[in-house]
């Protein structure tokens, strides 16, 4: 441990718990090392206990609202700017749109001399008229008072300098991209998980599972998902579709209301914290989302030997090398979408063959311990 950082402060800034749980617990342990860690977040019942955190890392609940609440908003201004000005930090790390940018800004007021964001995709690319320009401003905005910019995908990062959010030269892209990478120890090829998890969930033997994980919402491309698959199960008799996560627009409810939900052959599974499990246990991961600053649960699944079907978007087309780990669809497309999951479904040596060539993409360019001690060198950089 270097004693010149042994006194210094950083407060890690983002919106929920479960962004800190699942994309920064590695990178906050790394900060640990040198740092007095802050985490700020929206703290709910039970998020306090993330047990795998050091003694010196604080947890701060730091009430943010994930919609635009223009008085909401200003107290979290001005909480964090009273908050980073009395706690003297030396540097600051944030991500997400709305966090960064107050982050940004609440940083700059208090004079943090170090100020790091992580942009992780645009919410603004699915969106028009002022809105759309409103929300742009606020990420060039952040990335202009930002000290250290960094972007979770090559092709985003072109993206954001071709949109003029961020400067020629002015940002970085750690490795190959994502933001925390994957944990080997965590998500890996188990067959013995993938029979109990069938198992339990009474699963017909030679089931072809199409997974997706995250957040059910439209700009996820649930809807295509759905009518994909309710196609392709005409064909496939043996195809199930399993959605895992938080309802977010109540898109469960809808798509039953419309007979989607396909008689029992599409699966409505809530939030889990082992989502690793589901992985294993399935064939094919979707992810065909409209908009996407990389897509961490591609490469989680593809660590697990399972190929993907993707957008070709910027931040997926790096998640998913195509025809190589995976398969790049059109964007809102239910025809291209029922095609790519028709080929992977008629294949299964093809499946085979890309969850091999994902596995290994994953340990070579995607280890988590790696991730966080790029980051961590980055920091130790920028405050030296």
């Amino acid at each position: 441990m270097a004693d010149k950082f042994s006194r210094r402060r950083i407060a890690v800034v983002a919106t929920t718990a479960k962004t800190i749980k699942f994309f920064l617990i590695n990178h906050i342990i790394e900060f640990s090392q040198y740092y007095d860690v802050s985490i700020l977040c929206n703290f709910g019942e039970g998020d306090e206990s993330l047990d795998s955190l050091p003694v010196n890392v604080e947890l701060v609940n730091f009430k943010i609202s994930r919609k635009i609440d223009i008085i909401s908003d200003l107290k979290s201004l001005f909480f964090l700017i009273i908050f980073f000005y009395q706690h003297k930090f030396s540097a600051t790390y944030s991500l997400s749109p709305k966090g960064g940018f107050l982050c940004a800004v609440a940083a700059w007021v208090s004079f943090v001399p170090v100020r790091i964001h992580t942009f992780t995709g645009q919410v603004w690319v699915t969106k028009k008229g002022l809105s759309r320009f409103m929300l742009k401003v606020l990420d060039y905005v952040t990335a202009a008072l930002a000290t250290k910019i960094l972007i979770d995908s090559p092709s985003q990062k072109d993206f954001l300098e071709n949109q003029g959010v961020v400067g020629k030269n002015k940002s970085q892209v750690i490795g190959s991209g994502s933001i925390s990478g994957v944990d080997l120890n965590k998500f890996y090829i188990d067959d013995f998980v993938r029979v109990q998890k069938r198992l339990h969930l009474d699963v017909k033997k030679g089931a072809l599972i199409f997974l997706f994980v995250g957040r059910l919402k439209r700009d996820k491309g649930i809807r295509e998902l759905v009518k994909a698959f309710c196609r392709l199960s005409k064909e496939v008799s043996n195809a199930e579709l399993w959605l895992v996560g938080d309802d977010e627009e109540n898109m469960w409810n809808e798509l039953r209301a419309q007979k989607l939900d396909n008689g029992g052959k599409i699966r409505k599974i809530p939030y889990t914290s082992q989502p690793e499990d589901y992985m294993k246990a399935a064939d094919v991961f979707c992810l065909p989302s409209y908009r996407e600053g990389f897509g961490t649960a591609i490469i989680e699944a593809a660590s697990c030997g399972v190929p993907a079907i993707g957008t070709n978007i910027y931040g997926i087309s790096d998640a998913i090398l195509d025809n190589k780990t995976g398969l790049l669809v059109k964007v809102k497309c239910v025809d291209s979408l029922f095609d790519g999951m028709l080929c992977l479904s008629k294949n299964h040596a093809l499946r085979k063959k890309m969850g091999e060539a994902a596995a290994m993409n994953v340990r070579k360019n995607f280890n988590s311990k790696k991730i966080s001690a790029d980051l961590l060198a980055i920091v130790n950089t920028c405050c030296s």
